[in-house]
């Protein structure tokens, strides 16, 4: 028999009279012929006993209907017994009456008693049965926190469904008990607990259905979200065609004006480029573009431009420590195994050894000299003598210029050829192998550098028949090390006979490792800015930095790909052999330039195509496969492209796989964009990993189905990942719409507030907008040249529920007009070419972020000139205010670096770039105590290190305009030579459309450390605004003070090279150590005081950017501060007229480009076939995508 029930102390029936109709009342009373009060309570307390036990045995039969109708009666003489409406709510619940019986009883029952569980409880099971789990979550968690007493226990187990009839819900408990049954459970027995005791089966049913509610209203707040986001996007899209609309309009309007019309149709000028999701995956016929002037002239425009970077772009492989280090290993160790193998095949000078020698160099010397014709038959020595030409290495480069060649050369090669990329690679390379040649770094006439491509090397024109029997690359890139063609140079050398069988390859082995990120924008400044992420993507490989880009890895790191490249070389070298000897090498390599011509326009044959399964240890979205490489370098050092995502400092020996690891500072990490996918932590997820010749290429399952037809650039998601820049422009934002919105306000009448128009100028993604409409600008317009530009920020702006207040405009800011800006036909109503003027009345406050490294270089004061005359009302508020540029000379130059190529035990990379900083500081002073010594003893500081001058490298660095560098992040490349000096103060108030014009200041430098100054580097500090508490909100990108966040670099601009002196004071400006990255040493007596320098320079601007000069009629020492030996001339003279033609060529291409819709979709679709398969075309993987990526953006 089921237990009785709680008693509880009855009311007496006049309560529950009470709470009947009046009209009711006196009916029953009419028809009973009493008074309700007349009925004793014994007697009422008797009969709710009576229907309260019948009531548990019909809901214990599973009588629901009887039970019901029982307990109602029970209910009518104790209307305040809670047990009573908790079990009709019960009964109610399991027949399916969630909403009108159900739940008014579980309401009902925690008004009677708010700090009773079951109550709680009850009301809980109602909502989570009308399926309201936000409303159930939040009840049941309370009615765990009044169990425990401490707060909510986690759920112990998963469910996946809730039961909402009378059945047990408490796992664990025996059959025919459950917390749902009014009779044998705990929540309606007597209860026999203290306070503080805790039943735990009935805290296990409560917390089990608790994480059911809560897995239930997540997913309905999914769900509500996404619908209400989906109902956004659609806005979004409406609003974005009407949009599109006026601005077919407007073209129309404008040919109107002009009575003309060009030859391409208005919709032309809407078509944007598309770059399909398997474009990687299909070979490009590079014949299409031959009979296409268009196509054909953008393809070699694009070569020339990719040819006139390369030297440059190569430039940061001697700032690469690690991997210097880790090449001269590994070749030295080359060359002394080779020579070694060599004269143990000569020992016995046997004829087997002479023909076994022979075959090692690649020509005999019988042959050789009856080549070259220098001795007579009877004249050449009858066997080779040991140590005569014993090395013959051949460097395929794609690093700094001239640094394989001169490694090979010092390490002991008899022989180097030295093959470049390009033309003007090949320059860089012969000069400096002259420069070190002339110092005797290095032995002359053992280095040849060729000046063609590695497919038209000739071994008897070009390499004078000596077969290479060593190979050195550092043709690698980030994207796994293919997408610099390695694997088709060490093909093509092989094949053409150039090595021989036995030939020796640094690095041996190419490894490729990988992980699953999620590196997406989700939250910034409290805005949703996930729109963004469908722009986020790359044609070949980002580069991706872990330290910038907020990411998730939700996968442990995985090989994805192991090739042998010295059995591979040596295999095909076999097969060239054989080929030679059969007479066939012609026609073998016809048919190899013919296959790899990329004529046929299919799907590309994969070399290695597998599907791995990945196992997910994070939860996530996963949207990237990040990956970097691993090279042996032979005797356990291992060289790699960057550390794996979370790892810091893992270089050095490892110890349990008994290796060297150096880890490279020029590649970085390579990430390629996939579609994204939710994953959990326990998921497994199929990726198919594909590799040819020239690339690696993943593909998820399944496969990616998103056209890609616009494209963000990174810094654009650095400026929104900058929380210090986005914190200063939010908190004067809010400060300066109160204060206006604040003025007039009497006695805090809202009637008082003025209405406040802002314009957000260059408003990208609309972030500044938002910040300006959350503070309460009643209106604002964001105007945004750029078209996907102004979509993503369009349907940004309609996601976080601004599309109100927001109004974005597809236009530059020079070219909008309101109705109010006078002298315009029809009262304000058009503008003068016949366009209707996008605003009606003028704003009273502009927010705009339109700075570059250099601060004015994107026009910022012609923006503000524009938008004081045409868009604002006099005294309008400018966010930010002003700023102050300031400006240091700098030394940032190669000298005379030396590598530690010590072939014994290894060093990890960060000390040896402490070792190499030192040493190189030694050599530089060495190399200028006297230049006309004998080098012989200069060269090495011992017998492990290699000393190689770079400084005609720095004639490659000069651009005709400032560049932006982050200094602070390469502190170890440059050090200031003066003091820092304040250069132009723009007060943006001050800025209109009469007073705009250009501006000159005449400056001194006051110098105060020796060394070469080639360069200026300046930066800004801007005033914001001023905050709700008074605090002045101020940006610096100084490279000194470490406040700079990530939206900025620093501007640099190179000078001729020239020595400066310095007066040895104060250097805490620095920014960095005093070490020697040059080699200036003051000439004259070092104990005889010299005077500081103070170098006059004349600062200018002419409203677009800022330029400084050096004066050279105030500073005449400078003319003999310059020393041919020492100091490379500011640019090479054939790059230089080459840059000329190229720039002129360009500015002409992009004004066609701007003007012609027609000409602009030839050469855009040129771009994505180049973006697609840059090797198929000519191009590098990184030159490709960067030509992609400038047009489609």
């Amino acid at each position: 028999m089921p237990s009785p029930l709680t008693e509880a102390p009855q009311p007496g029936l006049a309560d529950s009279a009470a709470e009947l109709d009046p009209a009711i009342l006196a009916a029953i009373e009419r028809e009973l012929k009493t008074s309700v009060s007349d009925v004793p309570p014994a007697l009422v307390a008797h009969a709710v006993a009576v229907s309260k036990k019948c009531g548990n045995e019909a809901f214990c039969a599973k009588r629901f209907t009887d039970a019901c109708k029982f307990y109602t009666q029970a209910i009518a003489g104790a209307p305040g017994d809670k047990n009573l409406r908790s079990n009709r709510s019960a009964a109610y619940l399991a027949l399916g009456d969630y909403e009108k019986a159900a739940l008014s009883d579980a309401i009902r029952c925690v008004a009677l008693d708010q700090n009773w569980p079951k109550a709680h409880y009850r009301l809980g099971k109602a909502l989570a049965a009308m399926g309201e789990w936000h409303a159930a979550a939040a009840t049941l968690e309370r009615c765990a926190r009044l169990i425990t007493g401490v707060g909510l226990v986690p759920a112990s187990k998963d469910t996946n469904t809730v039961s909402t009839a009378g059945t047990a819900d408490t796992t664990g408990s025996t059959a025919g008990s459950s917390t749902d049954e009014p009779t044998g459970s705990t929540f309606n027995e007597p209860s026999t607990q203290t306070d503080s005791t805790i039943d735990t089966k009935t805290l296990e049913g409560v917390l089990e259905l608790l994480a059911i509610a809560k897995c239930e209203s997540e997913d309905a707040r999914s769900r509500l979200g996404a619908h209400e986001t989906g109902r956004r996007k659609d806005l979004a899209s409406r609003l974005r065609e009407a949009r599109r609309a006026d601005d077919r309009e407007a073209t129309l309007a404008r040919w109107r004006q002009t009575m003309s019309g060009p030859e391409w149709d208005v919709d032309e000028n809407e078509w944007r480029p598309t770059f399909p999701p398997n474009a990687r995956a299909k070979k490009v016929d590079p014949s299409a573009f031959d009979f296409d002037n268009r196509r054909g002239g953008a393809l070699a425009h694009a070569r020339t431009l990719a040819e006139l970077a390369a030297p440059k772009n190569a430039l940061a492989g001697l700032d690469d420590t690690g991997r210097l280090a880790v090449y001269a290993r590994g070749v030295k160790r080359m060359v002394l195994e080779k020579q070694s193998e060599v004269a143990s095949k000569q020992t016995g000078k046997t004829e087997e050894g002479v023909e076994k020698q022979s075959e090692s160099f690649g020509e005999s010397e019988e042959k050789k000299y009856l080549l070259e014709g220098s001795l007579s038959e009877h004249q050449r020595p009858a066997t080779p003598p040991v140590g005569t030409q014993p090395v013959v290495t051949l460097c395929i480069s794609g690093g700094g210029p001239g640094v394989l060649p001169l490694i090979a050369a010092a390490a002991g090669s008899a022989a180097v050829f030295s093959v470049e990329r390009g033309r003007f690679s090949f320059r860089a390379t012969k000069g400096v192998v002259k420069f070190n040649e002339t110092a005797g770094r290095v032995p002359k006439g053992v280095i040849k550098t060729l000046d063609r491509p590695v497919t038209t090397i000739d071994l008897a024109e070009d390499m004078e028949n000596k077969k290479a029997n060593c190979v050195v690359t550092d043709l690698l890139d980030r994207a796994g090390g293919l997408g610099m063609g390695v694997l088709r140079a060490l093909d093509t050398c092989a094949s053409r006979g150039l090595l021989t069988k036995d030939v020796a390859v640094v690095p041996k082995r190419l490894k490729t490792f990988a992980q699953l990120l999620q590196i997406r924008i989700e939250n910034v400044a409290g805005f949703d800015l996930r729109q963004l992420n469908a722009y986020r993507w790359h044609p070949q490989t980002a580069r991706f930095s872990p330290d910038r880009e907020p990411h998730v890895v939700v996968s442990s790191r995985f090989e994805v790909f192991d090739l042998d490249l010295q059995a591979r070389v040596r295999g095909k070298a076999v097969e060239a052999r054989e080929r030679e000897a059969k007479g066939d090498f012609q026609k073998k390599e016809t048919e190899e330039g013919t296959e790899n011509s990329g004529s046929k326009n299919s799907a590309s044959p994969w070399d290695s195509d597998a599907t791995l399964k990945i196992p997910i240890t994070a939860d996530g979205v996963w949207n990237a496969v990040v990956f970097w490489f691993e090279c042996d370098m032979g005797g356990g050092d291992v060289l790699r492209s960057a550390p794996p995502p979370g790892v810091k400092g893992e270089s050095g020996a490892q110890p349990d796989a008994g290796k060297q690891i150096f880890t490279g500072t020029s590649w970085g990490l390579a990430a390629q964009y996939l579609d994204e996918t939710f994953v959990r932590c326990g998921d497994v997820v199929s990726l198919r990993c594909m590799r040819d010749d020239n690339q690696i290429y993943f593909q998820s399952t399944p496969p990616a189905s998103i056209p890609r037809r616009a494209a963000i650039p990174m810094w654009h998601y650095d400026m929104l990942n900058d929380h210090g820049r986005n914190a200063a422009y939010d908190a004067c934002i809010k400060n300066a719409v109160r204060k206006y919105k604040g003025v007039g306000n009497s006695n805090g009448n809202p009637g008082n507030i003025r209405h406040l128009s802002v314009i957000d100028a260059g408003s990208g993604s609309g972030l500044l907008a938002m910040m300006a409409a959350r503070a309460g600008a009643d209106s604002v317009t964001a105007i945004e040249r750029s078209a996907h530009m102004t979509d993503a920020g369009e349907e940004i702006v309609c996601v976080n529920g601004f599309a109100g207040r927001i109004h974005c405009l597809h236009r530059d800011v020079r070219h909008v007009f309101t109705a109010d800006t006078p002298g315009l036909p029809f009262n304000g109503a058009m503008r003068p070419d016949g366009v209707v003027t996008e605003m009606q009345h003028k704003a009273q406050m502009m927010v705009y972020e339109i700075f570059d490294s250099g601060l004015i270089g994107e026009g910022a004061l012609h923006v503000l000139a524009y938008a004081r005359e045409r868009l604002l009302k006099e005294n309008s508020i400018l966010v930010p205010a002003k700023a102050t540029v300031f400006a240091q000379l700098i030394e940032m130059r190669h000298g005379v670096v030396a590598v530690e190529c010590g072939t014994g035990g290894g060093v990890d990379s960060e000390t040896n770039k402490e070792t190499n900083q030192e040493t190189n500081q030694d050599a530089n002073k060495d190399a200028n105590e006297d230049t006309n010594k004998d080098t012989d003893n200069k060269d090495t500081k011992d017998s492990s290190t290699m000393c190689f001058d770079f400084s005609h490298c720095n004639r490659w660095r000069w651009r005709d305009e400032y560049e932006g560098i982050n200094l602070e992040a390469c502190k170890e490349t440059w050090r200031p030579l003066s003091e820092v000096v304040p250069v132009f103060d723009f007060d943006f108030y001050d800025v209109t459309a009469q007073t705009l014009r250009p501006e000159s200041k005449a400056l001194k430098f006051p110098v105060h450390t020796d060394g070469t100054c080639n360069a200026v580097a300046f930066w800004f500090v801007m005033e914001v605004g001023v905050d709700e508490f008074g605090v002045t909100q101020t940006l610096s990108t100084s490279p000194h003070d470490g406040t700079k966040g990530q939206t900025w670099q620093q501007a640099v601009q190179y000078f001729e090279e020239f020595d400066v002196v310095g007066s040895g004071g104060d250097k805490s400006q620095s920014g960095g150590d005093d070490k020697s990255h040059g080699d200036y040493v003051p000439r004259g007596d070092d104990s005889a005081p010299q005077k500081s320098d103070s170098v006059p320079i004349t600062a200018s601007h002419d409203t677009y950017g800022i330029r400084f000069d050096i004066d050279d009629g105030l500073f005449p020492e400078r003319a003999t501060r310059r020393d041919p030996r020492r100091h490379a001339p500011s640019h090479d003279p054939v790059w230089g007229a080459a840059l000329a033609r190229a720039k002129q060529l360009d500015g002409a291409m992009n004004k066609i480009l701007t003007q012609n819709p027609l000409e602009y979709r030839a050469v855009a679709e040129t771009a994505v076939a180049v973006g697609a398969r840059p090797q198929d075309l000519g191009f590098e993987a990184e030159q490709g995508g960067d030509f992609c990526l400038r047009l489609m953006g």
